[in-house]
């Protein structure tokens, strides 16, 4: 069950839930550029690097190619193929059979940390796994960077398709944190990546806990190991259940994790499940995974009912993405639009990943957003940026959006959900009320009715918690909506 401003509604007075949504001004925001020197043991490691390099080198700012492309063999087959039968590395995931890739000049080695961006990705393919452990630990915060500031999904699926296969596997050995986040490569990939990273995040928090810490340290540090144990639990569903992918992971402080329910890569239709204020990794990691498994599961049932018994094509299949790839908002910053900018850059990568991984045969996409992660979600689809085939909001406090029209969403496919003893929908907060006629969103039901296609009974949703409960009629909406069958929800 999804969880969000549990604190808010202890309160009978809905004024007080508006105050606490308050929009406070956004402070301006500044950059400072500075010329980096390097300490002398890190000028000795590039110099090392620059000798060991065989490739003649040339100014960064031209960043040019080597004259002629270079082919790229396909990997080995070591038990799998992909449908059309190219092999498959367990490792480093499908390669197309033939490719011909560009292939970039090494630039010298002191050049690299002020490199930002392709530039930088496109030299570290080009180290040894020896190199890339050496310039990880000298060089931390330059990937952090890089990690924090995604890059164009569709480039860097081309990088990655042109980076040969041993040097993938030395990319993803030596600097995995950095490879199971970048959006193009790979969710096979990446969640080998992450899983790599979480383990060495967990060996390294006990191994800080076993050498004695003052008490607070020792606090904070068995609160991450929590949460780091509560990602790996969120892995593993119960027998029989969807596989599952961590295809985003940040260990530090409060975490970010994204966890797939369903297969991803070829699912006919894909949701994002999106949290609001309160949903932490530490604390909702684990739940969050299992109403997505809730979701995959319910939807491919129904797409199975659906389905003409006669076809000779199968039933269509579902998959969910438990999206909790930013940081939620507790009580004290939920009135400010500042976490919500940073969703919606990080949710438009998101899903420009899953679609540089299926270009040619693209899901049907939906997004399934509670309370301030609906804002963050009309935030990135009023950008410009994001655009999807259907949006499902509930206890929405709103975004500058005014109307339907102003969001990227296919035909206008906006759906909103508002329980009656909800108050955050009537607080307007964020500067729209997505519940209005004017809007122009469809209005699902959540009060409780008879499922026309079972007989069920559906019941209802009455708190600002309750939209994602298994058996309730929101539920139940939410996910036809999610496999575009909107023709059969329940209207509110």
């Amino acid at each position: 069950m999804l969880v969000d401003v549990t604190a808010l509604l202890s309160s009978a007075n809905p004024n007080s839930v508006a105050e606490a949504f308050s929009v406070l001004a956004s402070a301006p925001r500044t950059a400072v550029v500075q010329t980096v020197v390097l300490p002398v043991a890190q000028q000795e490691f590039h110099a090392e690097l620059d000798r060991a390099s065989a490739v003649v080198l040339q100014p960064a700012a031209a960043l040019p190619v080597a004259a002629q492309p270079v082919a790229v063999e396909p990997v080995a087959a070591s038990g799998s193929s992909t449908t059309d039968g190219t092999a498959v590395d367990p490792v480093t995931g499908p390669r197309p059979a033939s490719i011909v890739v560009a292939q970039p000049a090494r630039v010298p080695a002191s050049q690299l940390p002020s490199m930002r961006g392709l530039p930088l990705l496109q030299q570290l393919g080009l180290l040894s796994r020896a190199q890339l452990v050496d310039f990880a630990a000298k060089h931390g915060d330059v990937l952090a960077t890089l990690s924090a500031r995604p890059q164009a999904a569709a480039d860097v699926s081309a990088w990655w398709t042109g980076v040969p296969a041993a040097e993938q596997k030395n990319l993803l050995s030596a600097v995995p944190r950095l490879v199971g986040n970048l959006e193009g490569v790979p969710y096979s990939v990446r969640d080998r990546a992450n899983r790599t990273s979480l383990s060495q995040a967990e060996a390294t928090v006990r191994a800080e806990l076993k050498a004695g810490q003052g008490r607070a340290a020792s606090d904070e540090l068995a609160r991450r190991l929590h949460m780091l144990e509560q990602v790996r639990a969120s892995l593993a569903g119960p027998s029989g259940d969807a596989a599952r992918e961590l295809i985003n992971l940040d260990p530090d402080g409060d975490g970010t994790a994204v966890v797939t329910v369903g297969d991803v890569t070829t699912a006919d239709y894909v949701g994002y499940l999106i949290p609001g204020m309160l949903s932490s990794v530490d604390t909702q990691i684990v739940k969050f995974a299992a109403s997505a498994q809730q979701i995959v599961d319910d939807q491919n049932r129904m797409l199975r009912e659906l389905h003409p018994a006669d076809s000779a094509e199968p039933a269509p299949t579902a998959a969910v993405v438990a999206w909790i790839g930013y940081r939620t908002p507790d009580i004290s910053n939920v009135g400010t639009l500042a976490l919500a900018e940073q969703a919606q850059k990080k949710l438009t990568a998101s899903v420009a990943g899953l679609r540089a991984g299926r270009v040619g045969h693209e899901p049907f996409i939906s997004l399934m957003a509670h309370s301030y992660g609906s804002t963050a979600a009309l935030l990135a689809l009023q950008s410009g940026g994001l655009s999807v085939d259907a949006l499902a909001i509930a206890g929405s406090p709103g975004s500058p959006a005014q109307n339907v029209s102003q969001l990227s969403v296919t035909d206008g496919n906006v759906w909103v959900g508002a329980a009656s003893w909800d108050p955050v929908p009537a607080t307007g907060a964020f500067g729209s009320h997505p519940t209005s006629p004017s809007y122009g969103a469809h209005r699902f039901g959540v009060d409780g009715a008879t499922d026309p296609l079972t007989g069920r009974k559906l019941a209802a949703a009455t708190t600002h918690i309750d939209y994602f409960v298994p058996g309730t009629e929101s539920l139940r909406n939410i996910e036809l909506i999610g496999i575009d069958r909107g023709d059969l929800v329940l209207r509110g």
